[in-house]
């Protein structure tokens, strides 16, 4: 059956496209005027295991609402770019023209968010051409498809945990939409659309592992250009040692990564069918890596030593981009360590790097004047300011997005300090691991951390405070 339906999902497809890979040049535009004067920044995945972003175009806005970006690409890829509401995304093909309608810009300010790394809905930004067409190009068949099989997969998932309703077969979605047909690259709609189909019957348990593996893993090329092919990837190899590791002939896998045995690792799991492709072996070690470390304390060095080993025998650039990218994550706010460099400004036009903070003691607090926790704690800041100014700086960090809201804030408020707010807010909430707000952290009169994370200034902060000052022989 599974063949079968493999077989329908190819014969549908028109097969006159094949990838581009020689690099050209992409251009996107539009005209909407309620971006007038916005920044817009367009980016890539480079990965998605760690989401690590390429960013390839940043623009401003004309006052008419127009802009125009243009950057050189290698193959067919999903271009994403960030809006207040949604995250915005157009496959582009090398060397093609796009005139796309961006997403809704909000009407009034839009609160900052509690939680500063919540993901936006996204938006499929269909060319404005393509819409002319009575056969689709790449973007109008994916959102075609994107259409009809998102409520189908819902439905689905709803059947599985409803045993008392039968499940509808994957073939007879794919039966439904035959008609659904591309101008553009059809070898990367026709993989789109196969890993979709993969996510369902993955979702749905309607197959085995094994089945999967043989259907749309064995002798299949890697499709990292591909959203749904990285969607399906996350999944089948989501804490696959664990379960390889039941097998007598894998279970010395995590001894191997506790050792810090990257060949002898590594030769071991090419024994694993569905890790035999080079990439994928890779990208499931160094993920790996990642969860021993938070999750079982490997030590530091073991990381840096196996992400080391495997960067240098790999030929891949996806996974050298994965090995430093967890080598930094590890090594960010380490007690003892510098801070992650980050550029900050205040209302006066001041910058300021927090990386080349020296000479007192610095509170750095990441806040939002929106947050009612946040409004609790500059309470206790304002009390800390005027007693303990002599040892202490605050420095509390606010949103992009709130900036304009500083002058009225500190004056109706009495506030001592002086706000800031970070040019590449998104960046600097990720580096310094802001799940919520507020979060603080304590670097020493040397600039680096002491306490990561600190403590609250209403949860004994001024306690700690004390046994270091006393601790150090300076009070």
């Amino acid at each position: 059956m599974i063949g079968r339906i493999i077989l329908i999902v190819l014969t549908f497809l028109l097969l006159t496209g094949t990838l581009n890979s020689q690099v050209s040049t992409v251009t996107v535009s539009g005209s909407d005027p309620e971006y007038a004067g916005k920044d817009l920044e367009f980016f890539l995945y480079s990965e998605r295991t760690f989401n690590s972003v390429e960013i390839v175009a940043n623009t401003k806005v004309n006052k008419n609402g127009a802009f125009s970006v243009s950057f050189p690409l290698e193959k067919t890829q999903c271009l994403y770019c960030n809006t207040p509401l949604y995250r915005a995304f157009v496959f582009v093909e090398p060397g093609k023209t796009y005139n796309v309608k961006l997403p809704p810009y909000p009407s009034s300010s839009i609160e900052s968010k509690k939680y500063p790394f919540y993901i936006p809905p996204q938006w499929h930004m269909v060319p404005m051409e393509e819409h002319k067409n009575e056969v689709g190009e790449l973007n109008l068949a994916i959102y075609t498809f994107d259409q009809q099989f998102e409520p189908f997969l819902d439905k689905q998932i709803l059947r599985y945990y409803n045993p008392k309703q039968s499940r509808m077969m994957l073939d007879s979605f794919i039966l439904a939409n035959q008609e659904i047909s591309v101008l553009g690259d059809n070898e990367y709609f026709e993989g789109y659309t196969l890993y979709k189909m993969a996510i369902l019957g993955f979702l749905v348990n309607q197959f085995s592992h094994s089945d999967l593996y043989d259907v749309y893993l064995k002798n299949k090329p890697v499709q990292e250009n591909n959203p749904s092919w990285w969607e399906f990837f996350k999944l089948y190899y989501d804490r696959y040692l664990s379960s390889l590791t039941k097998k007598e002939e894998f279970s010395d896998a995590y001894s191997l990564i506790g050792k810090g045995s990257f060949y002898a690792l590594n030769q071991l799991l090419k024994n694993d069918p569905a890790l035999y492709d080079d990439k994928i072996r890779e990208w499931v070690i160094l993920k790996e890596i990642h969860n021993s470390y938070y999750e079982n304390s490997l030590p530091l060095s073991t990381v840096n030593n196996l992400c080391d080993s495997l960067s240098e025998n790999s030929s891949s650039d996806v996974s050298k981009i994965l090995a430093a990218h967890i080598k930094r994550d590890i090594s960010l706010l380490l007690q003892g360590s510098l801070p992650p460099s980050a550029q900050v400004l205040n209302s006066a036009g001041d910058t300021l790097d927090i990386s080349s903070l020296k000479g007192k003691y610095s509170y750095l607090g990441f806040c939002s004047l929106n947050s009612r926790e946040c409004l609790q704690e500059f309470e206790y800041l304002k009390y800390f300011f005027h007693k303990h100014g002599k040892y202490i700086d605050i420095l509390v960090i606010l949103p992009e997005s709130e900036k304009e809201a500083i002058a009225s804030f500190t004056e109706e408020n009495s506030i001592p300090w002086v706000f800031w707010y970070a040019l590449d807010n998104s960046r600097v909430l990720k580096d310094y691991k802001v799940m919520a707000y507020p979060v603080f952290y304590l670097l020493d009169r040397e600039g680096r951390l002491i306490m990561s994370p600190a403590s609250m200034p209403s949860a004994g902060f001024e306690q700690h405070l004390f046994q270091i000052l006393k601790g150090r022989g300076e009070i």
